[in-house]
């Protein structure tokens, strides 16, 4: 529902915007749900930092996996970098302040990701 919501303000020329934290609470479902689903991606490490629980998302042959970031994690070939909701929707892909920076190849293999119902 959050996301038609994102649709229809798009659709009407303005950007969605959700609290921090049910934003966060999609992003995790994101990345612990429906990305987890295919088991092979491009591979790329991106990493999402809204500021205050930054994660660090692998994608490869093996999948996707997401943690929070810690000293052990390696660099990441993009950051994705906005406030929770802005995440949340690039996550989705929808329109976001959201900013990249790094390789955008890297960033954009995240668009492999497609949520199907079935």
């Amino acid at each position: 529902t959050a996301i038609h919501r994102a649709d229809a303000a798009a659709a009407a020329g303005l950007e969605a915007s959700y609290d921090e934290s049910f934003a966060s609470a999609g992003v995790a479902e994101m990345l612990h749900g429906f990305a987890r689903r295919k088991k092979e991606y491009p591979p790329a490490t991106i990493r999402l930092d809204d500021g205050s629980a930054p994660w660090q998302i692998s994608m490869g042959e093996g999948g996707v996996t997401a943690r929070a970031v810690d000293e052990s994690s390696p660099g990441p070939d993009a950051t994705v970098t906005g406030a929770a909701s802005d995440l949340y929707l690039w996550l989705w892909p929808r329109p976001t302040s959201a900013t990249v920076s790094g390789s955008a190849a890297a960033a954009a293999n995240w668009e492999q990701i497609r949520v199907r119902w079935s």
